[in-house]
């Protein structure tokens, strides 16, 4: 899962500095466009529409390392259930009611895709896309660099999460009833 892990951190990497390889080629081009140079604007659509081709690929791949990172986390905690079931004695599962086993699994895998979810998508991508913009503006200007290292920390501790987190449990209960529905129909 490592490889998978730095395969998304390098893919949210690559697509967190799409957006400053735009700038500086929408840069280009209205320069090229302003010296009346044809052949140099070719050249900047043509290297404009490949960065969006990039920023594809860099999506694609936070995807499939996202999928990878999921699937093995399921299919571990689908082994360790297993394992442990199968080493219950009669006693052990004569205590839980029938769906109840099914129910505690479900559940479980859904917090484990909530959990995937939250680092990746929620945490890693934009941390990504922070760190590049923090040091794209450095770069262009070194004040305003300063400026948003010092302005960020504030506007990620005030910034008011109640609208995201009902928004999270309103995704689980969701979950909850899907699941709900579907045990009841397999059962």
């Amino acid at each position: 899962d490592c490889l998978n892990m730095m395969a998304f951190c390098c893919a949210s990497l690559v697509d967190g500095c799409v957006g400053p390889l735009q700038a500086a080629l929408t840069a280009r081009l209205t320069q090229a466009a302003i010296e009346g140079d044809e052949e140099s604007a070719k050249i900047q659509i043509a290297m404009y529409v490949g960065s969006y081709l990039l920023g594809l690929a860099a999506y694609t791949m936070m995807v499939r390392s996202y999928s990878a990172l999921l699937a093995n986390g399921t299919y571990h905690v689908q082994r360790c259930v297993a394992t442990q079931m199968l080493s219950m004695g009669f006693k052990d599962h004569s205590t839980y009611p029938s769906g109840s086993v099914n129910a505690m699994f479900a559940s479980d895998i859904t917090r484990l895709q909530d959990l995937w979810t939250g680092v990746t998508w929620s945490l890693l991508s934009p941390l990504m896309k922070v760190s590049v913009a923090v040091l794209y503006a450095m770069y262009v200007s070194p004040q305003v660099g300063i400026l948003a290292l010092t302005v960020f920390p504030l506007i990620f501790s005030t910034v008011p999460q109640s609208q995201s987190s009902s928004v999270a449990a309103e995704h689980s209960i969701a979950n909850s009833e899907t699941i709900s529905v579907f045990q009841s129909g397999v059962a």
